[in-house]
């Protein structure tokens, strides 16, 4: 399993499963973060329980969530404002004078 995640993310599961009273509290922290590989990648994932672990030293499924998904809202303004740019500089396919009998 650890080869499967990065040392970041298995860091994070062992908090969850050494800090809940309650090992069933622990396994429903654990699936909740497993069930986000639905949406976000394994390397995305990894970044984020990096991130948490910086800040922290008490990560939450929560605080991952939080920056999963402003990670994803800059990554699509970015995507957006780098399309608006290309096409504001192509303006696609421009005959010259000699086309139109003119000298160039």
């Amino acid at each position: 399993m650890v080869s499967s995640i990065g040392s970041s993310t298995t860091i994070v599961v062992q908090y969850l499963l050494d800090s809940y009273q309650s090992e069933r509290q622990a396994l429903q922290s654990i699936f909740s973060l497993k069930k986000m590989e639905q949406r976000y990648t394994k390397y995305e994932i990894e970044l984020a329980c990096k991130m948490v672990l910086s800040m922290t030293g008490r990560p939450t499924v929560k605080s991952i969530q939080t920056i999963l998904k402003s990670n994803k809202k800059k990554d699509a303004e970015q995507e957006i404002n780098k399309n608006t740019e290309v096409s504001e500089t192509n303006f696609g396919f421009t005959r010259g004078a000699s086309y139109y009998g003119g000298k160039e």
